[in-house]
């Protein structure tokens, strides 16, 4: 396979990149903090003894040095002790932060954000090995009818079950989005059309046919689905995605409930 050179390629995000990939840890070293203060310190009040010794009393003794060393260890000791306390609640901090910018805090699923960022990457990839990946674009139809009869929470608890849902029946290396309301997405590493067809096909029937438990009564989703493989046919991000939202427009003006993939644009 010849695989397409980088030139064609336009990268667009959503959002402004994140600041941080989620793997990446915050480098906060309190020990150097303090080392460092404390040789500054000790440092200036020495020269500042010394000066005083030397201009206005009758020169320098080793008591005046001991006496200097006295005010920087305090001070050195008190900052230390404020620097530990505050580490680990700014490495906490900062995780919450990351674990924010990449899962969506409602259904754990993956942000509008790090889905975009992931999709570079895969493409990046694909650009270097040539092995194929495959998008799934969908929604729960008629989803503000489930919102306006069991109300907002009972509309929440669907998409929560609905994205557990997808979690626990997709491989390590998927990645399930919430890219807005009720609608998510996937990304398929090394999953080509064939294997594609097959997964939308199991993962739609799994959605469709399983109840969802809302208060004393049970949910029956209806999903429209779309996906598209990336390949050497394909050379553009932005054109990727106007292809698969377009794909989806087609399932849901087409009866709703059924899959359509781009190069058909036919139910499956």
């Amino acid at each position: 396979m010849n695989t397409p050179s980088l030139s064609p390629m336009r990268y667009i995000t959503l959002n402004p990149p994140v600041p941080a990939h989620h793997e990446q840890n915050i480098h906060i070293r309190p020990f150097r903090t303090v080392a460092l203060m404390a040789v500054s310190t000790v440092l200036l009040s020495l020269l500042l003894t010394i000066f005083i010794a030397n201009t206005f009393l009758e020169g320098l003794q080793v008591g005046h040095l001991l006496l200097a060393l006295i005010p920087p260890f305090v001070f050195s000791g008190l900052f230390a002790i404020y620097i530990f306390s505050h580490a680990a609640g700014l490495r906490k901090a900062y995780r919450e932060f990351s674990a924010l910018s990449i899962q969506d805090e409602l259904t754990g699923a993956a942000t509008a954000r790090y889905f975009m960022q992931r999709l570079n990457e895969e493409i990046a990839r694909y650009l270097r090995s040539g092995r194929c990946f495959s998008t799934v674009l969908f929604d729960i139809d008629g989803f503000k009818e489930v919102n306006d009869h069991f109300g907002h929470l009972a509309g929440d608890q669907v998409l929560q079950r609905l994205a557990d849902t997808c979690i626990h029946s997709t491989r390590g290396s998927d990645i399930l989005a919430r890219l807005g309301g009720d609608e998510f997405a996937f990304i398929l590493p090394e999953m080509d059309e064939k294997a594609c067809r097959q997964f939308t096909a199991r993962i739609h029937k799994l959605l469709t046919e399983t109840p969802i438990q809302v208060d004393d009564a049970e949910v029956i989703l209806r999903i429209s689905m779309a996906w598209v493989t990336w390949d050497e046919d394909v050379t553009d991000l932005e054109e990727f995605l106007s292809t698969l939202d377009n794909a989806l427009h087609t399932a849901k003006t087409g009866g709703k409930n059924h899959i359509v993939h781009h190069s058909t644009c036919h139910s499956e």
